[in-house]
């Protein structure tokens, strides 16, 4: 993505790099007896690279689940969540804050950017409105109390954690199509896609409204997280994966 962004000399010498790393990459993928990726994306693309399909098993990233909180007292607060001393976060939230939050100027809304080691480009947007908080200690209580969770990113690849922890809180999601990447959530109905600053005004004003029905898509979030990522049964098939490797071995030996 970053090189497909770029221009220029810029751009060559991303690209010469990143087809540096993929083969890497997949040198070091078929020396491996067990390939576990994070999405079934990511599955098909290993598949797509002639990595053979009986070497790789999907397994759930480890988050946070939050299915057991209560959204009974939710404010006008607009949540965004991670570590913000990635680019990837940063640049996003900076993004929101220039670009959404005028659209916002009629509501009394908050943007919180919560998440540790925010940087001074970040810091300076801080106002009234725009709520930047440094390291927190416990993330729950803004995903009980937040009107919505955004995740507008720029950048970035692979499976979103945080986007599956806002699933499992049971906290509406604005995001595009780089923080929905890997995860099987349906537009509309477990999740809103905005891929617009007007998109994130126009669904949020929706909330604020009372506009949209929250208790199916509270049962259809939860519902994504139980077909989908289920920890415990994940852990297993680990478990299973990694005994049936040693016991082959054992065998070889």
């Amino acid at each position: 993505r970053k090189y497909i962004q770029a221009d220029g000399k810029v751009r060559h010498r991303l690209k010469k790099r990143y087809l540096k790393l993929k083969k890497l990459e997949l040198d070091a993928i078929s020396a491996c007896d067990i390939v576990m990726p994070q999405s079934k994306k990511d599955k098909k693309l290993l598949i797509e690279n002639s990595v053979p399909k009986e070497k790789i098993h999907v397994l759930t990233s480890y988050f946070h689940n939050m299915s057991l909180i209560k959204r009974e007292q939710v404010n006008r607060d607009i949540l965004f969540w991670d570590a913000m001393y990635r680019p990837e976060n940063y640049e996003a939230a900076i993004w929101f804050i220039d670009n959404v939050m005028s659209l916002l100027e009629d509501t009394d809304v908050r943007f919180i950017v919560a998440g540790n080691r925010p940087p001074k480009e970040l810091q300076i947007r801080s106002n009234d409105r725009v709520i930047v908080t440094g390291f927190i200690e416990d993330e729950t209580p803004y995903f009980a109390n937040s009107l919505c969770f955004v995740s507008p990113l720029l950048t970035g690849a692979g499976i979103k954690v945080k986007v599956i922890e806002a699933l499992s809180a049971g906290i509406p999601i604005l995001t595009n199509s780089i923080g929905i990447e890997g995860i099987p959530a349906e537009d509309g109905v477990s999740y809103f896609h905005c891929e617009t600053a007007q998109d994130y005004a126009y669904f949020i004003k929706k909330f604020l409204n009372g506009e949209i029905e929250k208790d199916s898509l509270l049962e259809n979030q939860y519902q994504v997280i139980e077909k989908y990522f289920d920890l415990e049964k994940s852990a297993k098939d680990y478990i299973s994966l990694i005994k049936h490797l040693g016991e082959k071995n054992a065998t070889k030996k």
